[in-house]
């Protein structure tokens, strides 16, 4: 079920997000785990390891996993799900990971209750991820072809997303952290 569908420059982003995290994440009891997914090594897929690193400088209590230094990739994932399975079940995760539409589509950051599926855009058969799927499209789908990288290479509209999201999260984050959870 998708909780919110906007691009990344449209008036009233940040507030809108905030509030759809506030409405569908308030009243939980632990603070939820922040997954960023995605590789160091690639421009347009570095949106989840960027945006992980955002948010760690200016919300250094958040549980997070995956930034620029320690990103979580197709080789890493399975053994950091493990570790989260360490945090106890009671937590809830926001998978966050880039991906890929239409050409049109490209700046759209979607909540959507349920898990995401790392990797897909480019053929890898991992795990569900996440009880909430944060995604970015960074890049679209190349039709017609077998080649199913990523195929435009602008860090731009990759860095204002990620810096969109880690604000969005941080003052979500702040606001719960008033509440209750964040220094458990």
């Amino acid at each position: 079920m998708i909780l919110f569908r906007k691009h990344y420059q449209e008036n009233n982003f940040l507030n809108q997000l905030i509030n759809v995290l506030e409405n569908e994440l308030s009243g939980v009891d632990y603070s939820p785990v922040i997954l960023c997914i995605g590789s160091d090594r690639h421009l347009q897929d570095c949106f989840g390891p960027l945006t992980g690193t955002m948010l760690s400088a200016v919300v250094p209590t958040a549980t997070l996993m995956g930034t620029l230094d320690e990103p979580i990739h197709a080789k890493n994932l399975i053994r950091q799900l493990a570790m989260i399975e360490e945090l106890g079940k009671t937590r809830r995760i926001i998978a966050l990971d880039a991906a890929l539409g239409n050409p049109e589509d490209i700046g759209v950051i979607q909540l959507k209750k349920g898990s995401l599926l790392p990797g897909k855009a480019l053929g890898r058969r991992l795990p569900p991820v996440g009880d909430y799927a944060l995604t970015g499209i960074v890049g679209s789908k190349i039709m017609g072809t077998e080649d199913k990288r990523f195929n435009s290479h602008s860090l731009g509209p990759v860095y204002h997303m990620a810096n969109m999201i880690s604000q969005s999260l941080a003052v979500w984050l702040s606001l719960e952290d008033d509440n209750k959870w964040f220094y458990e």
